[in-house]
């Protein structure tokens, strides 16, 4: 399956929408009682954590998620910076419209 993604520099973890977590297969307890509490641009929010971690293919290579939220209302998968910025030399170039990014040899913990 293909998606959308967008690396979000303001997010320090990575982001899924429910319906992408199930259609992945992405192992998470549904209970509602099980939500954490977090916050962003939108203002304060609620999320289950993935109970496995998760690997996701990109044009880029391989990106690892360690841990992964699971939001209900999210419109698409959000790359954070612990994953992302952490395995990969991130790049924009406004003048010349590009965004690139290249791994790192060895990933820093």
């Amino acid at each position: 399956m293909r998606y959308l993604a967008l690396v979000d520099s303001g997010a320090d973890q990575s982001c899924l929408p429910v319906g992408v977590a199930a259609d992945l297969g992405v192992p998470y307890d549904p209970d509602p009682a099980k939500m954490q509490d977090g916050g962003g641009v939108g203002g304060k929010t609620k999320f289950w954590i993935a109970t496995a971690p998760l690997e996701l293919m990109s044009d880029a290579g391989t990106i690892s998620l360690p841990e992964v939220h699971i939001h209900p209302n999210l419109a698409m998968i959000l790359l954070g910076r612990a994953d992302v910025f952490l395995a990969y030399k991130v790049e924009f170039n406004q003048r010349a419209l590009q965004f690139t990014m290249t791994p790192y040899k060895t990933k820093k913990k």
